[in-house]
């Protein structure tokens, strides 16, 4: 216990220095949890690949990739510092399987993407009173069209590519837009 009070956890300050809702904690979580989240989708894309080839789907694959995503989920609301943390977790666990089965009869990989993207929305915490969590639902949207866009146009890799790196980073994306425009609008209220 005195170790972890030495490296500052659960202090202000924190072992990541700063406000619990600063940008740089934010990207922060998102990076670390993305980088994990790469352990739980490509299994699931080998599944999706193998089962489109015709060959049976790995149920080994599967079941690493859907038993890795708690941990990306679990990294991202904590090192975020999400004020109720283990429900935030237990909602994206939720969001990842009810937003990306439906989605994954439709377009496998658009499914795995939406799946991710809506726990992270629901894991990163939330910006400050006031902000809703709706700039970051159309972002998931947006890019979810876009990736069905690629694999219609024959860009399958790189829509591949592009949902492994962008379900969580969609989050962070749409606060900093939400964050500028808010700073825009302050902006021109001063003058």
């Amino acid at each position: 216990m005195t170790a972890l009070r030495r490296a500052g956890v659960g202090e202000p300050g924190g072992l990541f220095g700063g406000e619990d809702n600063t940008p740089r904690r934010r990207w922060l979580a998102l990076i670390v949890a993305s980088l994990v989240l790469q352990f739980a989708y490509w299994p699931l894309v080998a599944a999706m690949t193998s089962s489109l080839a015709g060959e049976e789907a790995s149920g080994a694959a599967v079941a690493l990739g859907l038993s890795l995503a708690p941990i990306t989920f679990v990294l991202l609301a904590f090192l975020s510092r999400h004020p109720r943390a283990p429900g935030a977790v237990l909602k994206a666990m939720v969001l990842l399987l009810l937003v990306g089965m439906p989605i994954a009869l439709l377009n496998t990989l658009v499914g795995i993407f939406a799946g991710f993207a809506a726990g992270g929305v629901v894991a990163l915490r939330p910006l400050p009173e006031g902000r809703p969590y709706r700039p970051r639902v159309i972002g998931v949207a947006v890019v979810a069209v876009y990736l069905f866009a690629l694999q219609v146009f024959g860009a399958t890799e790189f829509a591949l590519l592009s949902a492994s790196a962008l379900p969580l980073a969609v989050s962070g994306i749409a606060d900093e837009a939400m964050l500028g425009r808010a700073a825009a609008r302050s902006r021109d209220d001063t003058t």
